[in-house]
């Protein structure tokens, strides 16, 4: 097919002529072309377009034409009434530019996340939480296994809302106040996608942050509590588990030592990969060493509780992003803790008063209700999630996550960042 059509007809309705520049770059991905210039796309490049009608005639833009006629004297405009579908055309393609814009920031901010030192030390100090959960577990005069999943995931809920209290602050909030963010919004890039593309991406170093840790905590649900003095270690846990940590900080220390890694994102995402070979290691021996089926110990109802936790935590993680625009991050964190223990009662402190206040319904349908994603409960009383159930709340949260995503951009929209 000999087309080369970008979509946009006329160069003053295609972009701000003040913006084009050289280096600036658009995916087009209607075409199925490598990215052209922003002037090409301006200009509506082309050799044969079979949408136009026959006869009619190609039109320069006069801007072009005195602009940029030495770069590219084959360039063309179309006026957008003769062309079919133009307008839809335009819209198909500045929706499509988007991706690669949103891509793009997602990607700076989740390495610019588990780069930061908090980062690591929040995953370090939430390590060492879930390590002690067997022995603090271990007092309850009845079945001490089910204390401990209930602490190892709350452990994982409180982490996940400090981690994106702090990252959410860091890469929204800091870029705000040391003006760094007029780099990206001066350009071509919209601020609904900024925030889109930070949210993506602080909730990708989330999700690793929050990988690991449920390797650690599922190592130690296999470990169980240790009730009797007759109780032996299990050993295939503490040899692969730490064993395996252990060479991911080695390994991260030398590639920084060697070849000048970033030590902080580099034992984060090697934590994360050998932390799960370690845990398939140990699914596969029992604690004699003797070789078993991997579903022996893999708990199918807990891993749909983790998963339920982590989307409550990618909630807690908007609401951060929609704060973190406006305010600091110390006030940043307290109104994540605030909507975090108001959300987890909010059935019995605004529910119950729902029927009879206006008021009181108004703020219970508000507030995100993360009671919905708590398991501990019913993991620990023996009732089974049904995958209905987990989409309905993953329906939820999708919800959640677009009405602060909206509010956030809001709030952006009118934030003076110059």
């Amino acid at each position: 097919m000999n087309c080369l059509v970008l979509g946009v007809i006329s160069a003053t309705h295609a972009c701000d002529h003040s913006r084009v520049g050289r280096n600036d770059r658009v995916f087009c991905i209607i075409s199925g072309h490598r990215p052209r210039t922003r002037t090409q796309y301006a200009c509506g490049y082309f050799s044969k377009n079979p949408m136009l009608p026959s006869g009619t005639p190609k039109v320069h833009s006069p801007f072009f034409r005195q602009k940029h006629n030495s770069v590219n004297p084959n360039a063309l405009s179309i006026p957008k009434e003769n062309f079919r579908g133009g307008e839809l055309m335009t819209q198909v393609v500045r929706i499509t530019c988007m991706f690669p814009q949103a891509w793009t920031i997602a990607r700076n901010t989740f390495i610019e996340s588990i780069r930061q030192p908090i980062f690591v030390v929040v995953m370090l100090i939430a390590t060492l939480a879930l390590f002690l959960n067997p022995s603090l577990s271990a007092y309850t005069l009845d079945n001490d296994n089910k204390l401990l999943i209930d602490m190892g995931l709350s452990t994982l809920f409180i982490i996940g809302l400090l981690l994106g209290a702090f990252t959410a602050t860091s890469v929204v909030c800091s870029e705000i106040e040391n003006k760094t963010v007029l780099t990206v919004v001066s350009k071509p890039v919209s601020r609904p996608i900024f925030i889109i593309g930070k949210y993506l991406g602080v909730t990708g170093a989330i999700g690793l942050a929050y990988w690991t840790l449920s390797i650690v905590f599922l190592l130690t649900v296999r470990h169980q509590v240790m009730q009797t003095a007759s109780d032996k270690f299990d050993m295939p846990v503490w040899v692969f588990g730490f064993g395996f940590g252990l060479l991911a900080i080695l390994v991260a220390a030398l590639g920084n030592y060697f070849y000048n890694w970033v030590f902080t994102s580099a034992v984060v995402r090697l934590g994360g990969v050998f932390l799960t070979l370690g845990y398939a290691l140990v699914l596969v021996v029992d604690k004699q060493w003797e070789l078993q089926s991997p579903l022996v110990d893999l708990n199918q109802q807990l891993l749909l509780g983790i998963l339920m936790v982590f989307v409550a935590v990618t909630v807690l993680c908007a609401v951060a992003i929609a704060t973190s625009t406006r305010l600091g991050q110390m006030m940043t964190l307290l109104i994540s803790i605030g909507i975090f223990f108001l959300g987890l009662a909010s059935q019995y402190m605004l529910g119950r008063w729902a029927d009879e206040s206006i008021y009181f319904d108004v703020i219970y349908r508000i507030v995100p209700n993360l009671q919905f994603f708590w398991p501990a409960d019913a993991l620990t009383q023996g009732h089974d999630f049904t995958l209905s159930y987990v989409g309905m709340v993953v329906l939820y949260a999708l919800g959640l996550i677009g009405a602060l995503l909206s509010l956030a951009v809001i709030l952006f929209q009118t934030r003076e960042v110059g």
